[in-house]
């Protein structure tokens, strides 16, 4: 095992939950907010392992396998992203010491999960952060043709594929693609039993998203496959919802963005939960004050 994955392993609690018969595996790392993350297509919670250790510093940051990935059980025949995301919630209420309100954080496909999520738990959701989101139907700029590995039973030969997939995809510099990124889309792919490509594809998050109660941010890698190269009207169409969404483009990143750049991925990430709460905050205030002032003009 790699020792990057093999830390995050050993400072995570394991905890699995049943909804429908299915099981469903959790990992937490550290005390405070609650903040899910949630991975993307063909992944497992550890599209995250450089990024919980240093977020749950301040957080108890909660990563399942999401159905039909990794060590979870599949979703229900004829499941969806609604589903998933309901089997999710219902999962997150069995957790020993998850609040009652949280931050939501997707990748890829995962934020398209996350948005059904929001949507499932109005009132419980305080910021809802997209990275790379699928969901949004941007067309893809770059014509991405992945090498085909499935039938592929050598594991040298499986895995030289996945390293050129990673670079088309997932990386941007060449330096990013490393033994331990290899090593977990080799995995995570072998175990990914739910197909997400076509969901990923639609606009079903774009057509959500003015409906969430949630504070709207976003995070993408500038050189990410699927936005490049016009990664900032992501950043337009949030701002078109909610004016003062957060967004942030990380510079020399690809779409797994939270890998190839994490300490900049961690340290955006933990500003944009900074800035939205005192945002939010700002503008409770504001609103209790104008409250009290229609109050007093009534006497």
């Amino acid at each position: 095992m790699h020792p990057g994955l093999e830390h995050a392993l050993a400072r995570a609690e394991r905890f699995e939950t049943m909804v429908d018969g299915r099981r469903i595996v959790w990992r937490r790392w550290g005390d405070g907010p609650s903040l899910l993350l949630l991975h993307g297509g063909h992944g497992a919670w550890n599209h995250w392992v450089r990024n919980v250790i240093p977020l749950s510093r301040a957080h108890a940051v909660w990563a399942p396998d999401m159905p039909g990935y990794g060590e979870s059980d599949d979703l229900r025949e004829g499941g969806d992203a609604q589903t998933m995301a309901e089997t999710l919630s219902a999962g997150l209420a069995q957790l020993p010491h998850a609040s009652a309100r949280l931050d939501v954080v997707g990748f890829s496909f995962g934020a398209l999960v996350g948005g059904h999520l929001c949507a499932l738990r109005r009132g419980g959701v305080d910021r809802f952060v997209m990275v790379g989101s699928a969901g949004l139907g941007f067309p893809r700029f770059k014509g991405v043709g992945l090498l085909p590995w499935r039938r592929v039973a050598d594991d040298v030969e499986r895995r030289a594929l996945h390293r050129q997939n990673l670079g088309m995809l997932m990386l941007h510099a060449p330096s990013a693609i490393d033994d331990l990124a290899v090593a977990l889309q080799d995995d995570n792919s072998l175990r990914t039993r739910f197909r997400s490509r076509d969901l990923s594809r639609t606009d079903a998050l774009r057509r959500m998203l003015p409906e969430l109660d949630a504070r709207l941010a976003g995070i993408w890698g500038a050189e990410d496959a699927t936005a490049a190269p016009d990664v900032a009207q992501r950043g337009v169409l949030l701002r078109s919802i909610q004016p003062d969404a957060w967004f942030r483009v990380i510079e020399d990143a690809g779409h797994w963005v939270q890998y190839e750049r994490a300490d900049a991925f961690n340290q955006a990430l933990l500003q944009c939960l900074d800035d939205t709460r005192a945002s939010a905050d700002a503008r409770a205030s504001t609103d209790a004050r104008a409250s009290a002032g229609q109050r007093a003009a009534g006497r």
